[in-house]
C-alpha cells in the first residue's frame, strides 16, 4: 500500500444505515452517481483521478489533475471557511498500518463514524476500514438513539469521533444501552473533558480510549495513553518529530512555550483552495500556527492557535487553554471563549458554556479565580444549552455562528 492509490480490500464491506451492503466487487459494477460517496471516491482514485467528497455528499474529481496518487480532503472549518487540502495516499496509508496495532481483535474489525465524509476525520476512518479489510458503518444523519441502537445491534468495534459528537451521543445513552462490543474509541478534532471521557468509558466498558492530536494538514501528531499527564495531548505518534521554536525560530528549552513544528511522513502536500495565514514550511518541517510546549519526557501541552488569539490590554489571550480549564468545572461539558469589542482594553473575553444542569453555575466566578489567571477569566458568561450549539459537518462547534449568537445575546 506504500505509494499506490487506495484500493477497496476484497474482504471489506460498507453497510449503509438502511442495511444495504457494498463490497469491492459490487462497488465497481455500480454507477458512481448512484452508489455511496466513499465507493465513488475509491473508484475515481482507481481510474487515475484526484477525488474529493463535496459538502453535498457526492464524490467528484478534484480541481487539479492527479499527480502521484493524490486526493483532496477538507479542514474542519471551525474558525472560518474549510480549506481544501491535497495529500498523497501514502501519507494516510502509513498510519493505517500503525493503527492496526492499537486495538486487539478476535474477529474482523468493524468501524463506525458520525460525521460527514467531506471532513477529513470521517474520510480517514472510512478509508482505513475499507482498505484494510474491515466493515464500515457510516452513521451520519441518524438520530443519536438510532446510532446507539445500530452500534449495539451490529456489534461495531471501533468508533472514530470528535469530542462534540461523543458528548451528544453519551447524553442520549442509558445504562441499558452499553456498547459492549466496542473495543476502541479514536477521538480527534478537539479536547475531551474528563466528564465526557468517563461517560464514554461507561458506555463502552470494554473499549480502550485513544485521544489523538492532529489537524487536517498534519494527520496524527501525538496520541495519548493511560500514563499521559493531565493537560497533555500525549507523546509523538510513530515517526513524528516535534520541536518548539520561539518567534526567532530558535529552539526553546523543555517547559517553555513556542510555536509547534512537525516533521513526519503523514503531512499534507498543499492547499488546493483557501489559504491559512499561519501555515509555514521550513526544510521539511511544518507549522500550522499552534502554540504549545514539551516537557522533559516528551509530552506535548497545547496553549492555543495563533488564528484564535486576541489581545486584551496588549496581552495575548489564547481561548483554547481557557476552554480546556473551563471544561474541568464539574458542571461544564462544553466551552468556547471568544472576544467582544471593548473601547478601553481593545477586547473583552466572553465564555460560552453548556452545562449538565442547563443553568449557570453559581460558583463560576470563584471557580475561575482559583483555576485561571486574572487576565484569562472571561468578563461575561453565556449559558447555551448543548442542543442549541451550531455544529459543522465535521462535528465541531461552528465558532463563527456561535460568535454571532454571542453578539446577539450580549
Amino acid at each position: 500500500m506504500s505509494s499506490e492509490a487506495f484500493s477497496w480490500h476484497s474482504e471489506a464491506i460498507l453497510y449503509t444505515p438502511l442495511g444495504a451492503s457494498i463490497s469491492a466487487k459490487s462497488s465497481l459494477a455500480e454507477d458512481p452517481k448512484q452508489t455511496h460517496p466513499v465507493a465513488a471516491f475509491l473508484k475515481l482514485l482507481q481510474d487515475g483521478h484526484a477525488p474529493l467528497v463535496k459538502s453535498d455528499g457526492t464524490s467528484a474529481i478534484g480541481p487539479k489533475a492527479a499527480v502521484g496518487n493524490m486526493f483532496y480532503s477538507s479542514s474542519g472549518g471551525s474558525t472560518g471557511e474549510p480549506k481544501l487540502i491535497c495529500r498523497s495516499c501514502k501519507s494516510w496509508a502509513l498510519s493505517f498500518q500503525e493503527n492496526a496495532k492499537l486495538f486487539t481483535r478476535k474477529h474482523k474489525k468493524s468501524y463506525a463514524t458520525f460525521g460527514h465524509l467531506s471532513h477529513s476525520l470521517t474520510l480517514y476512518a472510512a478509508l482505513e476500514a475499507l482498505t484494510t479489510g474491515a466493515e464500515y458503518h457510516p452513521l451520519e444523519g441518524l438520530g443519536t438513539k438510532q446510532q446507539l441502537k445500530m452500534i449495539a445491534h451490529r456489534e461495531i468495534q471501533i468508533l472514530y469521533a470528535t469530542p462534540t459528537q461523543l458528548r451528544i451521543l453519551t447524553k442520549s445513552a442509558t445504562l441499558q444501552s452499553r456498547l459492549k462490543a466496542v473495543r476502541g474509541v479514536m477521538i480527534g478534532g478537539g479536547w475531551l473533558d474528563r466528564e465526557t471521557k468517563q461517560r464514554v468509558q461507561e458506555l463502552c466498558p470494554n473499549a480502550e480510549i485513544k485521544e489523538f492530536y492532529g489537524a487536517a494538514e498534519t494527520s496524527f501528531i501525538t496520541i495519548s495513553d493511560p500514563s499521559t499527564p493531565l493537560g497533555s495531548v500525549g507523546q509523538p505518534y510513530t515517526s513524528v518529530r516535534i520541536k518548539i521554536l520561539d518567534t526567532a525560530e530558535n529552539k526553546v528549552k523543555a517547559g517553555s512555550s513556542g510555536e509547534i513544528w512537525i516533521k513526519s511522513p503523514y503531512l499534507f502536500s498543499h492547499y488546493a483552495e483557501g489559504v491559512k495565514q499561519h501555515t509555514r514550511w521550513r526544510n521539511g518541517w511544518l507549522s500550522i500556527g499552534e502554540i504549545g510546549k514539551l516537557d522533559t519526557k516528551g509530552n506535548l501541552y497545547l496553549t492555543g492557535r495563533k488564528s484564535r488569539a486576541f489581545k486584551i490590554a496588549d496581552q495575548n489571550i489564547y481561548p483554547d487553554e481557557i476552554e480546556v480549564a473551563l471544561c474541568r468545572h464539574p458542571d461544564i461539558v462544553m466551552a468556547l471563549v471568544t472576544d467582544f469589542p471593548d473601547k478601553m482594553r481593545g477586547a473583552t473575553a466572553v465564555g460560552v458554556i453548556a452545562t449538565k444542569s442547563e443553568e449557570m453555575p453559581q460558583d463560576i466566578r470563584n471557580w475561575c479565580r482559583q483555576n485561571l489567571s486574572a487576565r484569562s477569566i472571561p468578563a461575561i458568561f453565556c449559558n447555551l444549552p448543548i442542543k442549541d450549539w451550531p455544529l459543522l459537518s465535521s462535528g465541531k462547534p461552528d465558532m463563527t455562528a456561535i460568535k454571532k449568537l454571542v453578539r446577539e445575546m450580549i
